[in-house]
């Protein structure tokens, strides 16, 4: 909230598996964006809404924990742009502040 991100949802992917009677560690995946960064990339090009929102994917494993998530600059690629440097680039770099920030609060 203090960066004016919008948080939608976190994704228990063990806890719904739990409910279909299978356990796995616990993996998570936590659903945001930066409503300014979304408007200027769909507007720039507007397949690139199927990788929005951002997500970042925090899980268990062999009792250390891990995050991990795609580099915005991945859509270069995906969607074959030419433009939206600026903007894929300002994503790319929101996502390390969130992930450096949120092991600073552990």
């Amino acid at each position: 909230k203090q960066k004016k991100l919008a948080y939608f949802e976190t994704v228990e992917h063990d806890k719904v598996a739990q409910e279909y009677g299978v356990t796995i560690p616990p993996t998570r995946m936590i659903l945001f964006e930066d409503p300014n960064l979304m408007i200027e990339l769909i507007s720039c090009r507007q397949t690139t809404a199927l990788d929005l929102p951002m997500k970042i994917l925090v899980w268990e494993e062999n009792n250390d924990v891990y995050i991990g998530f795609f580099d915005p600059k991945i859509m270069k690629k995906r969607f074959l742009l030419q433009e939206c440097e600026d903007i894929i680039t300002s994503m790319s770099r929101l996502k390390i502040r969130v992930v450096n920030e949120a092991l600073r609060d552990d």
